[in-house]
């Protein structure tokens, strides 16, 4: 983690920043669950250390050069054992050790030893994945020791420094929009499948009905994305009635049925079994390139039931439960029927040992496993059946892994179940408390549960979601929008709590107090440089404890990489918001539209100006950017990029009573996200010199700018 700015003014302290393992997130002004000052953490009375344990306490005073430990005198390092010694001054930062004039710590030893948090001069710099201090990423130039604290007024905010977490760095579920507006009809039942390296979408239901379907409430559409669901395909058009064999062969319209894929003696095949209350059929489907269509039964023993559930387990293909009658949950079903044959002949296995269900999409293979997960029954009318059970199948033999009831999730139908990065999952779904879910949750073993923090897509039910081998997809559903998501294991971080101003004299930010979701730390984003990532969900956004006004002119510039699907605009705000005034009148926002840079602004009577600013094409293409705008108080307005120029200047009014900032991050009401990772934020009152924008570029070269 990354230690809170001491005040330059403090020597000793700011040689034990340098030196001791400081939990950042620890600041006596924030609350968090993390150990107090008896398991290693600061203690905000003192920070001294304790030479019985080496832990932190407050009512101990510094020992001695003798031990290795702090010494009141100074709190130097020792170039011979990398501890405190009252003797020696503090050394050059070309030989490893606290240098007076910067207070930060060379690469080549005086780091911090992850198991008893002393000083360890043998040791090379712990990597940022883990939480520790790496030498790399002082917020100071090592070169030249300039800070974006010197530009006067400067308000500056450097992911790698003044980070306060809510815990310690660990592994994150990562969101990230790929599309906001699909071209494919919302829909909910749809099957999402990742096959052959292509992200499909196949089926599924609208109500009321929809008129390019012939005016029906389910399709047969097949649509293809080859960019992560960026941009989609239609490869086949929806049609009410397609020939059972020969060319266009297809199966029927249809929703929330078998979409699954399979390996059948050595050939990948994508599948679609069974059909729903508007076609209750027995048929199977099977394709290798999701075009041509391959009937491979029309008449499975099965036949004749709705809300099915189909799973594979090794080469066999399962379906079981269901219900005959969408009206009467009297229907419902505990059958289990397996294919060995890809689908084509079926063998009745002893009933399931678990009440009858359906809606579970789907029983899913885990650990040489076939799970079924919760799931429920239907009625039009009355009370359903929820269910939170967990139950084990190894081939031959049902298992309750965990009882009805002993969840930590609520019963639920409709929700998703899969298995990915070696955990089982359970995400949305329609709940006993009769509302539509997004809530998360993963199991190694079925029995204990973790609820991942929110995510990026809204609730719904029957939604869509693909397992890649880099990640899970998420994408229509019963929310009805055409956003589609992507989610991945491939980041270290933990929830910011606070975000202090590098100098220690300016605000700090702290996240807004919806209490939706916080922005993540995440070590070693950008480059080698740690950032701040706003992941895309909700209306997220970080702000100050009061406005902060800039009267005399503005320049705001940001280290960022956004995300690739940020809307056009055309609203009041930024499409986009990195740092705007989203508590106030909105008088000066600036992030991106579509894929520029942006600034919007107001006039003197709080009337939306006629022109947005906007500059940079392609600035939303996962490249590290140093970006940004002046707006002198004459109403002249220039964008950067990397230092540079872009495009010519033009007039904006500058409302010098009313302009002030107070929040990084956030969209515009209409629904859009804020989705960026920021390295570096500079809000500077006043337009800034030419010199020190060419050392902020300088600067921003850590994380990857320029590069």
């Amino acid at each position: 983690m990354h230690p809170i700015p001491w005040p330059p003014t403090d020597f000793i302290m700011r040689a034990l920043a340098a030196a001791l393992f400081v939990c950042s997130a620890c600041s006596p002004q924030v609350e968090s669950d993390l150990p107090d000052a008896a398991d290693a953490f600061l203690d905000a009375s003192d920070g001294f250390v304790d030479a019985t344990d080496g832990f932190v306490d407050a009512s101990e005073a510094p020992e001695d050069a003798q031990d290795g430990f702090v010494d009141a005198s100074d709190g130097f390092v020792d170039a011979t054992d990398g501890f405190v010694d009252a003797s020696e001054a503090p050394e050059d930062a070309q030989d490893g050790f606290v240098d007076a004039s910067d207070g930060f710590v060379d690469a080549s030893d005086g780091f911090v030893d992850a198991s008893d948090g002393f000083v360890d001069a043998a040791e090379p710099p712990e990597d940022a994945s883990d939480g520790f201090v790496d030498a790399t990423e002082a917020p100071e130039d090592a070169a030249d020791g300039w800070s974006p604290s010197e530009i006067p007024g400067a308000r500056v905010y450097v992911a790698s420094a003044g980070v306060a977490l809510a815990g310690p760095v660990v592994p994150l579920w990562k969101w990230r929009r790929t599309a906001a507006t699909a071209p494919w009809h919302v829909r909910d039942g749809a099957g999402l499948v990742w096959f052959r390296d292509r992200l499909w979408l196949l089926g599924g239901w609208f109500n009321p009905t929809v008129p390019e379907w012939n005016d029906q409430y389910t399709t047969n559409e097949v649509w293809v994305s080859d960019d992560l669901g960026a941009s989609w395909t239609l490869v086949l058009g929806h049609d009410p009635n397609p020939p059972s064999t020969g060319p266009g062969a297809r199966w029927t319209p249809r929703h929330t049925v078998g979409w699954l894929t399979l390996t059948v003696a050595g050939t990948p095949y994508m599948y679609v079994v069974g059909g729903d209350y508007l076609a209750v059929t027995g048929d199977v489907w099977r394709s290798t390139d999701g075009i041509e269509w391959e009937l491979v039964t029309d008449a499975a023993p099965w036949n004749g039931r709705m809300l099915q559930m189909v799973g594979t387990l090794g080469a066999d293909l399962y379906v079981m439960g269901g219900q005959l009658d969408l009206a009467d949950a009297g229907t419902a079903l505990s059958d289990v029927w397996r294919s060995r044959d890809g689908g084509l002949h079926w063998e009745r296995l002893a009933d399931g040992p678990w009440a009858a269900r359906g809606m579970a999409y789907n029983p899913i293979e885990h650990d040489g496993k076939l799970w079924l997960i919760g799931g429920g029954t239907y009625k039009h009318s009355g009370l359903r059946d929820f269910y939170n059970d967990v139950w084990s199948f190894d081939g031959t033999t049902w298992t309750q892994v965990l009882a009805d009831g002993s969840a930590p999730w609520l019963g639920r139908e409709y929700h998703n179940t899969f298995s990915y990065a070696g955990e089982l999952w359970v995400a949305s779904g329609y709940g006993e408390d009769a509302v539509n879910h997004n809530d998360m949750w993963h199991s190694v073993d079925g029995v204990h549960w973790s609820e991942v923090p929110p995510v990026a897509f809204a609730p719904g039910h029957a939604d869509g979601i693909a397992v890649a081998p880099f990640g899970v997809f998420h994408a229509s559903g019963n929310a009805m929008n055409g956003e589609v998501h992507l989610m991945s294991r491939s980041v270290e971080g933990a929830a910011v709590v606070r975000w202090s101003e590098l100098s220690g004299a300016g605000p700090d930010l702290v996240p807004d107090a919806s209490g939706e979701a916080a922005p993540i730390f995440e070590p070693h984003a950008l480059g080698s440089g740690d950032a701040v990532v706003f992941e895309g969900s909700g209306y997220l956004r970080i702000d100050l404890e009061a406005f902060d006004p800039q009267p005399d002119g503005r320049s705001v510039f940001w280290v960022a990489r956004t995300a690739t699907d940020v809307p056009p605009g055309d609203q009041v705000n930024a499409a986009m918001t990195v740092v705007g005034d989203s508590r106030g009148a909105c008088r000066h926002q600036a992030g991106y539209a579509g894929d520029q840079i942006e600034l919007v602004v107001t006039d003197a009577s709080g009337s939306w100006a006629t022109g947005h600013v906007r500059r940079g094409e392609g600035q939303n293409d996962d490249t590290a950017r140093l970006v940004g705008f002046t707006h002198a108080l004459d109403g002249t307005v220039t964008a950067y990029i990397d230092g540079v120029q872009s495009g010519a200047s033009e007039s904006q009014p500058y409302d010098r009573e009313h302009v002030a900032w107070d929040s990084i991050g956030a969209g515009y009401s209409g629904g859009s996200r804020a989705s960026v990772t920021l390295g570096m934020v500079v809000v500077v009152p006043g337009v800034i010199d030419p010199a020190d924008l060419a050392k902020l570029v300088a600067y921003a070269r850590k994380w990857g700018v320029g590069e």
